[in-house]
């Protein structure tokens, strides 16, 4: 169970961390949502990324205002990876969670996702469902995951055969866990931190109770993505066999939270994943080829029109 803190009767200490860099235009509406919950026992811990912008008044005057927000702001941009890490290392609570700095989440979020860790201690993770905005409007809902095998295995390999916009990043965890998980500077990074999670127990996520995603900024393609990380766009022109490959290397050898297994253990589900991720990719191409054909009969027939 998790640890019981003297907060008005509420559960766990729960920290909200937002790395940020030059949104000041849209922190406040993440900020906000943090300290709305209707789980009152939580901190705000904001690490500025040498922002350019407004980002320092917007976040000093949050702690002028509100004991519960924290704020640090690192001297040089460190990377965006380094700075997920940071929010992590300042964190004090029980359970942790990141949260975008031009995201928001329901007033029930961590309430919820709190309940049923303490009610299921084999649960490492349970995050809630995301929809997605630009401007305001919706454009899509996010997919929906439950990871429940018993073998941690089974629940890493079923991670990697099934996840797309990984709205499980941002869920809750014990703190404890994602502190043994290993956070590294790679495309898809953020999957083997999510597979390592579910490596140490299953994972929740619960419909209706809501992130709301910002659609754009760093993770609008492959190619953002790759220079926001600040490694070669190279790796964005194959980018499941850069996601494959460093999922490889990640179970094989570098992630220590899987470091009780034998080194023949990790480097057989280490291919299993890769070839997962692998699989997955040729498949979409396979069933991407008749829309594409659709398309060019479809355009070529209104050119013979006009």
């Amino acid at each position: 169970m998790l640890n019981r803190v003297d907060m008005g009767g509420h559960a766990a200490l729960v920290t909200i961390g937002i790395p940020t860099f030059n949104r000041a235009r849209l922190l406040a509406r993440a900020i906000d949502s943090a300290l709305a919950q209707s789980h009152k026992a939580i901190e705000v811990v904001i690490c500025d990324n040498a922002s350019t912008d407004d980002t320092d008044e917007v976040c000093r005057a949050y702690v002028e205002k509100d004991a519960r927000v924290k704020y640090y702001r690192n001297p040089k941009n460190i990377g965006g990876t380094s700075n997920f890490a940071e929010v992590l290392r300042h964190a004090s609570g029980d359970c942790f969670m990141w949260l975008g700095d031009d995201d928001r989440i329901d007033m029930n979020y961590v309430e919820e996702c709190v309940q049923h860790l303490e009610s299921e201690p084999e649960l490492a993770l349970v995050g809630g469902e995301p929809i997605y905005e630009k401007s305001g409007a919706i454009v899509g809902k996010g997919q929906i995951v439950d990871l429940d095998a018993k073998a941690p295995w089974a629940r890493v390999v079923s991670y990697y055969a099934r996840v797309s916009d990984n709205g499980l990043f941002y869920g809750v965890m014990r703190t404890r866990d994602i502190r043994r998980v290993r956070i590294a500077n790679v495309l898809g990074g953020d999957w083997c931190v999510i597979a390592g999670v579910a490596f140490l127990g299953r994972v929740r996520m619960i419909p209706d109770v809501l992130i709301h995603r910002e659609m754009g900024g760093a993770t609008a393609s492959f190619n953002s993505i790759c220079a926001s990380l600040g490694i070669s766009r190279v790796h964005a022109l194959l980018p499941s066999l850069s996601i494959g490959l460093n999922a490889f290397w990640d179970v094989a050898a570098a992630n220590p939270v899987y470091g009780a297994r034998s080194m023949c253990e990790r480097v057989a589900m280490a291919g299993v994943v890769f070839l997962t991720i692998i699989m997955r990719a040729a498949w979409r191409n396979v069933r991407a080829v008749p829309r594409m054909v659709r398309r060019t009969v479809v355009g070529r027939g209104r050119e013979r029109k006009a």
